[in-house]
Formats: C-alpha cells, sequence, structure tokens
C-alpha cells in the first residue's frame, strides 16, 4: 500500500505512503479527496500532493475537468445566481445587444449570456466541453475551440468581452499575454474583469492569482483611449476599455 495506496478504498494503513492512487477522486476544486479511511499520516500525504498541484495548477486542463464533471458549477460563483443577473444587466446598460459584432473570450458555458441578443456573436473558450454546452444553449451563434495555434485565426470585434478570466491566470506570462490577446482583438470596446488591488486570499485559493492592477495592464498595452470602471461583484472590477 505504501506504493499504491487506493484513496478511494476504505482501507487503513499506517506510514506515509510514497504512491497515492487516486482513481476518481478529484474534488470540484481540482484536488485529491479521500473516500477511504485513511489514517493521519496517510491525511498528510493527500495534503502534500495537494499542494504540489496547487503550486503548478493547471488551467485549461482544470477548466475543461470542471465544464465536463461539474457542468452545473459553470465558470464558478461569477457566473451564477446574483453574479449571473448582475453581469447580465450590466452588458445591456453598456449596449452589448447594439454591438454589431461580439467576441466573448472565455466564454464559458454561456449561462450570463444566454437571454441577450446577440449580433455577430464569437465565443471561444480553452474547454471543448464548455463550448458544447454553449452551443447547445445558443446554436445560432459562433465558437471557436481556443489554442496557441489559432490566435491569428480569431476575428476581432467590435466589442470583446473577457469576464473572469485573468484572475485566473497563474502566471504574469499567461496574464499579460491574455491581456495583449484581448487588446489586440478589439477594435471599439472591451468589457474586462479582473482585479484593482492584491487581497489575502489570492495567495491562499489556488485558483486565483493578482500580478497587476488592471487599468495598469490595459493603459500599458497603449490601445485604449479612455478606461472606466463601470461595475464590481465579489472583489472583482468590470472596467470598459474605450479605443
Amino acid at each position: 500500500r505504501k506504493y499504491n495506496y487506493p484513496v478511494h478504498l476504505s482501507i487503513r494503513n499506517s506510514g506515509h505512503p510514497v504512491v497515492l492512487h487516486y482513481h476518481r477522486c478529484i474534488s470540484r476544486l481540482g484536488l485529491i479527496t479521500s473516500n477511504g479511511e485513511c489514517d493521519q499520516d496517510y491525511l498528510s500525504a493527500i495534503d502534500d500532493a495537494n499542494r504540489i498541484i496547487a503550486e503548478s495548477f493547471n488551467n485549461k486542463i482544470f477548466w475543461s475537468f470542471r465544464y465536463h464533471k461539474f457542468a452545473e458549477l459553470g465558470s464558478g460563483i461569477g457566473s451564477r445566481a446574483e453574479n449571473a443577473i448582475y453581469k447580465r444587466e450590466l452588458l445591456r446598460q453598456h449596449g452589448l445587444e447594439t454591438s454589431p459584432s461580439i467576441l466573448d473570450i472565455g466564454c464559458g458555458d454561456l449561462e450570463v449570456l444566454k437571454e441577450l441578443r446577440l449580433n455577430g456573436y464569437i465565443g471561444v473558450d480553452t474547454s471543448p466541453y464548455a463550448i458544447a454546452e454553449a452551443k447547445r444553449r445558443r446554436p445560432e451563434c459562433n465558437f471557436m475551440l481556443l489554442k496557441d495555434a489559432n490566435y491569428d485565426e480569431i476575428p476581432c470585434a467590435h466589442t470583446v468581452l473577457c469576464l473572469e478570466v485573468l484572475i485566473h491566470q497563474k502566471t504574469f506570462e499567461d496574464y499579460k499575454k491574455a491581456i495583449d490577446f484581448m487588446a489586440d482583438k478589439t477594435l471599439a470596446r472591451l468589457i474586462v474583469s479582473g482585479y484593482i488591488h492584491k487581497e489575502v486570499h489570492h495567495d491562499t485559493n489556488h485558483m486565483l492569482a493578482f500580478h497587476e492592477n488592471i487599468l495598469d495592464s490595459l493603459q500599458k498595452t497603449g490601445k485604449f483611449s479612455k478606461l472606466t470602471v463601470i461595475g464590481s461583484h465579489s472583489d472583482v472590477t468590470i472596467v470598459l476599455a474605450e479605443a
């Protein structure tokens, strides 16, 4: 059991295992759980493994897993219940329904936009499961699976949306790449969410990361002449950037 401890079975052992056999014991947050009767040494080994996972957290793999196994959670609390209603109305108030073309970067399952009028809409996401659900909800819209190799194939749009994507970029390199990508694809307006300042939980939650004030990041692109904070929810700020 030291070299093949199955955390999904009720097997009690002592000592610290070398190899964990976690089978399908993955939480909705992408961490290893235990369905068995582990003693403290084995629980400590699971904690150690989860720290390694958190330090090298892979967003692309996680969100594809999440949309596949926990489809009801979607993109998380930012796209459900009151937050979804709030963002839907905010986008309506700021003219999304009258925009001639829309590029939605990180479209997810389209929970926020499902009831809005969408002209010339293209949704992109790294998760094929999210794309499949979005297509089911709005079959008249167009969607593309986002890959590094097809960045140039994705068209520009009058309005670019990017909500709750930047906060999940674990490295500054990935964060900067996302900022530059959305700026490059914006013809007139970008509506994007991110962090203004650092909070304690940005370091303790393995799914989140703060790299820079989003207003500073947008200003540095040199693309936008006007930046306006138009809303917020939780600790996330929503910005309208006009080219």
